[in-house]
C-alpha cells in the first residue's frame, strides 16, 4: 500500500501559535493576546518522530526577551510535542544564545545583532539526540555555519562544541560560503554518514548589501551539497600532549560478548583496561595486559592477552581508556 499520495488540509486553524513581530513589553498575566504567544513557533521549524518518547516533535526558531524587556529580540530554539500532529504542547525553550556566542549585541534598540539561534534539525543516533544547529551571526560578516549539540532527552541541550563549526560555510565565490541550511534526516550509508544541505553564497545582509546580492550584475549562488562524516565520528578525544586517559562510569558488563572502539590510532596506541566500581584494576584485564591498538579504524576488537569477558567478576565495571598519541570517538558494547 503506498502511503504519502493523497492529502487532506486539516482545517482547524491553527495547529501552532506563532509570535508577532512587535517591539513590546510582554503582556500582563491574564492579559488578552493579539499577536499569538511569547512561547511560540516561527517560520524555521523542523519535524521529527521521537522514538524513545512515541512523540512527534517540532523544533521550531523561537524568540527571546531583550536586555530592556522588549519581546522579540533574538532568535533561539523552542520545543512542542504531539501525540497525533494535530494537538501539539505549548512550546518550551530549550536553546537560547548566550553569553559565550560570540559577539554581544550594540545598544539596544537594534535591528538583529549578535549571534542567533536560528534553527534546529534533530536526528536520533544509538540513544543520543543530535542538532545540526544553525548559528546565525547578525553582527559581523552575517554568516550561517552549523553547530553540533547534544542532549539525552530532547529537552536539555548541551553545546560543548561552539567553538569548532560541525559543517563551516565554504571559501568566498561557493555556493555555500554565506549560509547553511541544515537537514534533519542524515544518510547512514556504509561505513559514512552523509549531511545533506543547503546552500547560499550570499549572507544575512539586512540593507547592507542588499544592493549588491539583489541586482542583475551579480545574483548569489545557491545550491544542495552534502558533507561525510567517518561512521559516529562526531567528536573524538586526544591527549593534550602525548598520553591521557579517559575512564568511564561504572555500569554492568554482564551480557556483554565483545567491546569495539573507534579510534584513530595510526602512529600511536590505544589500550583499554577494566576496574571494579572501587577504581581498583582487575587482574587479567589491566593495561599491561590489554592487546594494543595502533592503527586507525571503526570497530577495533577490545581484547586482553590471557582472559576475556567471560572471566569478568560481578558487580559494576569502569572502563578505562588510555591514549597514547591517539584519539578515540565511540566505543561500543555487543
Amino acid at each position: 500500500m503506498r502511503t504519502g499520495t493523497r492529502w487532506t488540509t486539516f482545517v482547524k486553524l491553527p495547529v501552532a501559535l506563532s509570535g508577532g513581530s512587535i517591539a513590546n513589553c510582554a503582556p500582563l498575566a491574564g492579559e488578552k493576546q493579539t499577536f499569538g504567544q511569547l512561547s511560540s513557533v516561527s517560520d524555521v521549524l523542523d519535524a521529527m518522530f521521537d522514538p524513545l518518547r512515541k512523540k512527534f516533535v517540532v523544533y521550531s526558531k523561537a524568540w527571546i526577551d531583550g536586555p530592556d524587556g522588549r519581546t522579540f529580540w533574538k532568535r533561539a530554539i523552542a520545543r512542542t510535542e504531539s501525540d497525533d500532529f494535530v494537538k501539539w504542547s505549548a512550546p518550551q525553550l530549550v536553546m537560547v544564545p548566550d553569553e559565550f556566542d560570540g559577539v554581544r549585541p550594540a545598544a539596544f534598540p537594534g535591528t538583529r545583532q549578535g549571534v542567533q539561534l536560528h534553527g534546529a534539525p534533530v536526528f536520533m543516533r544509538h540513544g543520543v539526540y543530535f542538532s545540526l544547529l544553525q548559528v546565525a551571526d547578525f553582527e559581523t560578516h552575517g554568516r550561517q555555519p552549523i553547530e553540533l549539540a547534544i542532549s539525552h532527552d530532547g529537552v536539555a541541550w548541551l553545546r560543548p562544541f561552539r567553538a569548532t563549526p560541525f559543517l563551516p560555510v565554504n571559501e568566498a565565490g561557493k555556493f555555500d560560503s554565506g549560509r547553511i541550511w541544515s537537514n534533519a534526516t542524515p544518510v547512514v550509508l556504509g561505513d559514512e554518514i552523509r549531511f545533506y544541505f543547503g546552500g547560499a553564497e550570499n549572507p544575512w545582509t539586512f540593507g547592507k548589501g542588499e544592493k549588491e546580492w539583489g541586482s542583475k550584475k551579480k545574483l548569489p549562488q545557491t545550491g544542495i551539497g552534502f558533507a561525510t562524516l567517518p561512521l559516529d565520528r562526531f567528536a573524538g578525544l586526544r591527549p593534550l600532549e602525548k598520553i591521557a586517559q579517559v575512564t568511564l562510569r561504572p555500569r554492568s558488563l554482564s551480557g556483554v560478548k565483545d567491546i569495539t572502539i573507534n579510534a584513530a590510532a595510526k602512529g600511536g596506541v590505544v589500550r583499554v583496561e577494566l576496574l571494579n566500581a572501587q577504581g581498583y584494576r582487575i587482574p587479567g584485564f589491566t593495561k599491561a595486559d590489554a592487546v594494543p591498538i595502533t592503527e586507525d579504524g571503526l570497530r577495533h576488537p577490545v581484547s586482553w592477552n590471557a582472559t576475556d569477558l567471560t572471566k569478568l567478576p560481578e558487580g559494576n565495571i569502569m572502563i578505562r581508556i588510555h591514549l597514547d598519541r591517539a584519539e578515540v570517538f565511540a566505543l561500543t558494547l555487543d
